[in-house]
């Protein structure tokens, strides 16, 4: 049974636009119209992320000394996590980052996504690799090249500004 439908007008669209209701099954329906290019009230403000957001691991003793940005691997010895340099190279993959530089022995803070906003010398807008010693490179290794044997290639992000790289995680590809 269909019942009386009441349509607001809340916003009239720039052209207008007509919209053709066919039938309400319920009297007390409430009748939601989307139409292209077209917002509607702001709902309320999300959750505030917390700090920290992207933190994957904390107080994790560095095996070497660490800069700040340094794209770093996650290694296992025994019943110890700690952190070392990445290394496309060494075929080393990285899991994630730092942005405080630190000793080796020192903890260690990892993040595995977000902005590693540590860094220098990016060009906006590029997408960046994995490269030697926890840097980033433009140029990954050929995986056409059998001197490359060992090594890998690992897209790591993209940079915001030329200081920033967004940093995802990505396949590894072994060479």
């Amino acid at each position: 049974m269909t019942g009386p439908c009441v349509i607001q007008v809340v916003e009239t669209p720039s052209p207008p636009v007509v919209v053709e209701v066919m039938a309400v099954e319920s009297p007390a329906a409430v009748v939601e119209v989307l139409v292209p290019g077209l917002t509607g009230p702001a709902g309320p403000p999300g959750p505030t992320g917390a700090p920290g957001s992207g933190i994957i691991a904390t107080g994790v003793p560095a095996t070497q000394a660490l800069s700040s940005g340094a794209l770093v691997n996650l290694v296992q010895a025994g019943s110890v996590t700690n952190v070392r340099l990445a290394d496309a190279s060494l075929g080393i993959e990285a899991h994630g980052y730092v942005l405080q530089a630190c000793a080796a022995g020192a903890s260690a803070t990892v993040y595995d996504s977000g902005p590693n906003n540590s860094l220098g010398g990016l060009t906006p807008g590029d997408d960046y690799f994995l490269g030697v010693g926890g840097m980033v490179t433009l140029t990954p290794y050929d995986a056409t090249n059998p001197a490359n044997a060992g090594k890998i290639i690992q897209p790591v992000g993209t940079s915001l500004n030329t200081t920033t790289l967004i940093f995802s995680l990505t396949t590894v590809t072994h060479l």
